[in-house]
């Protein structure tokens, strides 16, 4: 392989993997071991992340070892809070509203959006 060859190939590479990591859509959840409609959003998540969990980036945060300036960042009042891409959302958390807000939010829809 001529040089200019392999600097053409790492080139795509870096391209492909930014755009790959840029693909993630970032999914933060806030919750409560001991708050019951949390626990029934847990279903939710769970079920998303199994049907997409390779788009998204999801973290799962307690609420009782978050940090009052986290909490403030993502202007988390209460649990359970669900933040898709630094935006809280103010929707039924069903997950069919989950999927339609995490699915606008990549660049390329993956064939369970459609």
């Amino acid at each position: 392989m001529m040089e200019e060859e392999i600097v053409i190939i790492l080139a795509l590479l870096l391209v492909f993997t930014f755009f790959a990591s840029a693909q993630r859509v970032e999914v933060k959840y806030f919750t409560s071991e001991n708050c019951g409609p949390a626990r029934e959003v847990d279903k939710v998540i769970k079920d998303i992340n199994d049907t997409i969990g390779n788009e998204i980036s999801l973290k799962v945060f307690n609420i009782a070892n978050v940090s009052r300036d986290i909490k403030d960042k993502y202007k988390v009042y209460g649990v359970p809070t669900i933040v898709v891409n630094g935006r809280v959302v103010n929707e039924k958390y069903t997950e069919k509203n989950l999927m339609r807000i995490i699915c606008s939010e990549m660049l390329v829809e993956p064939e369970v959006c459609k």
